[in-house]
């Protein structure tokens, strides 16, 4: 997986790559390095390795803050992650609540199912179809909303 960290109009991953927005690029706070870390741990218990393409500056602080954060030191989330553009209406997500941005059939499928999978593994449809309906339903966005 390749984690970009960089000025993006959101975080997603797509495609086999991460993007990670920072809320005041080109600085990097504690928060943000804890969760691209974590990212990787994740990728790294599935099996899969991580390469993070950035600014050196940003790679030096996440190679500071990664032995405190092996260590077991953690830091809470903030009131409001800023990264995130989702929330128009807060300038970011309140971490108090979740937030999905999904269709209502899918909200209903994930609410009963009880977690969360990748559209392609739960869905079973390629990147390129998830794609191609994605870019349709930005065309019709009645169907879709925000919780």
């Amino acid at each position: 997986m390749l984690i970009k960290i960089g000025q993006f109009d959101i975080t997603e991953c797509w495609d086999g790559v991460f993007y990670k927005k920072l809320s005041r690029y080109p600085d990097i706070t504690e928060w943000e390095i804890q969760t691209v870390l974590d990212f990787i741990e994740y990728e790294k218990a599935n099996g899969r390795s991580c390469e993070i393409e950035a600014e050196k500056e940003i790679l030096d602080a996440i190679n500071r803050y990664r032995s405190s954060c092996q260590g077991g030191i953690r830091i809470s989330p903030p009131d409001k992650i800023e990264e995130c553009t989702a929330c128009p209406k807060y300038k970011g997500c309140m971490t108090d609540y979740v937030c999905h941005t999904t269709s209502v059939e899918n909200a209903i499928k994930i609410l009963n199912c009880g977690s969360l999978l990748s559209p392609v593994t739960s869905r079973k449809m390629s990147a390129e179809e998830l794609r191609r309906e994605s870019r349709n339903a930005a065309n019709d966005p009645a169907d879709y909303f925000e919780y």
